[in-house]
């Protein structure tokens, strides 16, 4: 995705201007920038789920976007779904420049996304016709069930739930990472290293896409599904808690050309948001009312080794499948490659399967992990990424996954863990529980892992 065009601006306000579809719901006047009004406040989905009112302006606003059928309309739940990216082809011509705009596995995932859902929250509260209609997050640390109000395929009165998603295959997601927590990780933007970024995209972020399954669990198709919105609000709520916490974490100096980046949400390019502004979210019009990091339960701890299932040639192994059931491989190396300051381990040419391709389920990918219980405290010491659908459906990324594994190696010699002088040993665990989905059936075929320097 870094092929696309960076969009710069040193413009610094942030306002909301309307289209000029007749069906804009936004009307034909330029708004007030977000920060002259009180800003709304955006609760967790138990607390929402509670106020009737709120949830029926959440329906009410899904289900009259959605009954637009023209995408290029600011007031189309699929205007909205294409911006993130569109399930098949490219977009036209006259609207390259706001469809397929997400940022993934590059720098800005946060502040795109935030933008993001900025306007597409403001689109819903003019077709909800609720003024103080915010959307919820679903804070799945605490409660990692799909949300109620999201399940049902009808309401009480037999008509069709705006908020239920047909093809989901997961109804709880587990193995959620808490690394990206840790007072350690301090740098935020995507980068080399350990960044804050970096490590919630990866989990919890792809983790529950890939969990919830279906529609969610591919990049294409990800917004179809409505608990997309209320998943990446706790996605944008986690970076508020992460500048809360204190301690050593900082955004970058104020001085940094990273901060001039600026994002467009519509045609006429009215509709931006700018880093400098989304840094505190009450520039943006919304706050949250827990601000608190996630923290992992006393006495967790990570998986075991699995059993190996495979041995490779020197650098590499031959294929291998992934099912509902933990496997490792090992891989033979030159005890001076293990040395090396840059390592990384590369699936090759991954294929989801029939079974697999619906999702509800993730691999943590792991390198030496303990053969007895390690507390879950060192889980970056040896988790290395997340491997998926979702993973798997990234645009440009399509059958490959890189992990690095020499700052993992590091960190294991830092815990004083004695690790092979000869091998690595790579464990792909699974999470999630598919609905209809046998443990043995295969989930992803992989044609080659290899560790290189």
């Amino acid at each position: 995705m870094d092929r696309r065009r960076f969009l710069v601006t040193s413009s610094s306000a942030l306002t909301l201007a309307a289209c000029s579809s007749p069906e804009s719901p936004l009307g034909p006047h330029v708004a007030a920038p977000f920060a002259a009004t009180a800003p709304v406040k955006r609760l967790e989905i138990a607390e929402f789920s509670r106020d009737a009112a709120m949830v029926r302006a959440f329906r009410t606003g899904i289900a009259a976007m959605k009954k637009l059928t023209n995408a290029q309309n600011v007031a189309a739940y699929n205007y909205w779904h294409y911006s993130h990216w569109m399930p098949h082809g490219s977009p036209p011509r006259n609207m390259e420049t706001v469809w397929n705009q997400c940022r993934h596995k590059v720098s800005y995932f946060f502040g795109w996304h935030r933008g993001f859902l900025v306007y597409f929250e403001r689109a819903v509260r003019k077709a909800s016709g609720n003024p103080a209609f915010a959307l919820p997050y679903w804070d799945y640390y605490k409660n990692p069930k799909l949300p109620a109000i999201f399940t049902a395929p009808k309401l009480a009165d037999g008509s069709p739930n705006p908020l239920y998603w047909r093809d989901r295959r997961g109804t709880i997601v587990e193995g959620l990472s808490y690394a990206p927590f840790a007072a350690t990780v301090a740098t935020f933007p995507f980068g080399p290293g350990e960044s804050y970024e970096d490590l919630v995209e990866r989990n919890p972020h792809g983790r529950v896409h890939d969990q919830v399954g279906g529609s969610m669990g591919r990049v294409p198709t990800a917004p179809a599904d409505p608990i997309f919105w209320i998943h990446h609000c706790n996605i944008d709520r986690l970076w508020s808690a992460w500048l809360a916490a204190g301690g050593k974490r900082a955004m970058p100096d104020p001085a940094q050309l990273w901060w001039d980046q600026t994002f467009f949400y519509n045609l006429n390019r009215t509709w931006r948001a700018g880093m400098r502004e989304m840094n505190d979210t009450k520039h943006l019009g919304y706050a949250y009312e827990d601000l608190s990091l996630p923290a992992a339960p006393a006495g967790a701890t990570l998986p075991v080794r699995p059993a190996v299932v495979a041995t490779g040639a020197s650098g590499g192994s031959g294929p291998i499948a992934l099912r509902l059931e933990p496997v490792t491989v090992e891989i033979p190396l030159d005890p001076n490659l293990l040395r090396s300051p840059s390592l990384s381990l590369t699936i090759g040419n991954a294929k989801l399967t029939d079974a697999g391709n619906a999702g509800g389920y993730s691999f943590g990918v792991y390198v030496n992990l303990p053969q007895t219980r390690e507390a879950l405290s060192h889980e970056s010491a040896f988790e290395v990424g997340e491997l998926g659908p979702f993973e798997l459906s990234m645009p440009g990324m399509e059958g490959m996954a890189r992990f690095d594994v020499a700052q993992s190696l590091r960190r294991q010699h830092a815990l004083h863990y004695a690790a092979s002088p000869s091998s690595v040993f790579v464990s792909f665990v699974p999470f999630g529980t598919p609905n209809g989905v046998a443990r043995n059936a295969d989930l992803i075929r992989i044609s080659h892992l290899s560790v290189t320097a």
